[in-house]
C-alpha cells in the first residue's frame, strides 16, 4: 500500500499516511543523494514549477526540507514535508512525485515496522532484502 495519496492539486501539498518525524527523517537518510534539513518550526521554501517555457515560483513552508546533491540527475530541486493540524505529514512540492518516493515509502514503513516490533518485544533474527527490494524479516519472541 502506498504511503503517499494525492488529494490536492498540482502545487499543493499532498497528504501522506507519514505521521512520525524520527522514521520520515531516517527513510529520507537512506534515500540516496538528499540532503535533509528538520526544523521544529516550517520554513519557507521555493517550490518552482514550469509551464511550457514559463518558470513559476512560489513560496510554501516546510518542517523537513529535502534538496538534492548536485549533480544528482532527474531530481526535484527542492521540496519539503510540512506537518500538517491532523498529524500527518504533506508533501509540498511542485506537483509531481520524485522518483525516489517509492524507496521512501518502503524505508519509512520498514522503520516504522520495526519499531514497533520492538516496543512489542520480538527480536530479530534475521533480515534479507529481496532483489525486488523486498525485506524480508525473521523474528523471535520470548514469552
Amino acid at each position: 500500500m502506498s504511503h503517499i495519496v494525492r488529494i490536492m492539486a498540482a502545487g499543493s501539498a499532498v497528504r501522506t499516511n507519514m505521521r512520525s518525524r524520527e522514521h520520515l527523517l531516517w527513510a529520507l537518510q537512506e534515500v540516496d543523494s538528499l540532503i535533509v534539513q528538520s526544523f521544529d518550526e516550517a520554513q519557507p521554501i521555493a517550490i518552482t514549477r514550469y509551464r511550457g517555457e514559463e518558470v513559476i515560483t512560489t513560496q510554501a513552508k516546510a518542517h523537513i526540507i529535502v534538496t538534492c546533491d548536485d549533480g544528482t540527475p532527474n531530481c526535484t530541486p527542492e521540496l519539503g514535508f510540512i506537518l500538517r493540524e491532523d498529524g500527518y505529514y504533506g508533501l509540498v512540492s511542485d506537483g509531481k512525485l520524485p522518483a525516489w518516493t517509492q524507496r521512501l515509502e518502503q524505508r519509512y514503513a520498514y522503520h516504522a515496522t520495526r519499531d514497533l516490533l520492538d516496543q512489542q518485544g520480538f527480536e530479530l533474527v534475521e533480515e534479507q532484502e529481496e532483489p525486488d527490494q523486498a525485506v524480508r524479516l525473521v523474528l523471535r519472541r520470548t514469552v
